[in-house]
């Protein structure tokens, strides 16, 4: 479940700034993709109101924090297959149409989704996100889009070399066309990952704890962490003053 969090709100909270003054989100962003940075903004758009999933958000950055894990992608490679798959279908573009995709623009593209993919396998089957339990649907859900028969030859493709005329030809039908879908939901799944991290930064370099969200009844304390940081889930204080949590989730703010 989610919450919806009016414009009002957001500005008396400080969470996206004005002008020239950073919020809330700008502590908190340290995303390394477009797409990362918008899932972000919407997460304090709308924040979670389940108890379950408030934990168990906390719980999964609280796993990344520990280990330490960085972003495992290239992020040129991700803007580059960002901006090959916004590319409309140019077999149904007027050949005078702007926008188009050149021949060396699709190669790249191409070579862009081939690495994504790859790297995306390298980086589920690592054994520290094996053991996440907590991270396992996630990490299933992209086991499983890579699974797809379709897409086995782009993993087992070999990049170092030029790819052939061909090749790119019947991996951008397949990549653009028939699997775009596919592709646009590991995209996602990337990006959900960039925002867990940039939290977990920020969690490990502020010496932040992750609360526990009990069930004391609907009400969430929010705590203010010096003058930018926020609790998320948490009831309670410990000896040095408010609890020093991440994540907005509730619908009150208390000043204490």
């Amino acid at each position: 479940m989610l919450l919806d969090t009016d414009e009002q709100t957001l500005t008396d909270l400080g969470i996206f700034g004005k002008g020239d003054a950073g919020g809330i989100y700008d502590v908190y962003n340290h995303t390394h993709t477009r797409g990362g940075e918008a899932v972000l903004a919407q997460l304090f758009r709308n924040p979670l109101a389940d108890r379950e999933a408030i934990n168990r958000r906390s719980e999964m950055i609280a796993y990344f924090a520990r280990l330490k894990v960085l972003f495992p992608f290239d992020a040129t490679v991700l803007d580059m297959t960002e901006k090959y798959l916004a590319q409309a279908d140019d077999r149904q573009k007027q050949a005078s149409s702007q926008g188009a995709l050149s021949e060396k623009e699709i190669h790249s593209g191409v070579v862009a989704v081939i690495a994504l993919l790859q790297h995306l396998r390298t980086f589920i089957e690592r054994e520290e996100l094996r053991a996440m339990e907590v991270y396992a649907p996630e990490r299933e859900g992209m086991a499983g889009l890579l699974a797809g028969a379709a897409l086995q030859p782009a993993l087992q493709e070999k990049t170092k070399g030029r790819l052939s005329y061909t090749a790119v030809t019947a991996y951008d039908v397949l990549f653009r066309f028939r699997e775009r879908q596919k592709i646009e939901q590991l995209l996602a799944f990337v990006y959900q990952l960039d925002v867990y991290l940039s939290v977990a930064r920020v969690a490990m370099e502020r010496k932040f704890v992750f609360p526990h969200r009990g069930e004391h009844g609907g009400e969430v304390h929010l705590f203010a962490i010096g003058q930018h940081g926020l609790v998320c889930g948490a009831h309670g204080f410990s000896r040095g003053g408010p609890v020093h949590g991440v994540f907005r989730d509730g619908r009150h703010v208390h000043d204490h």
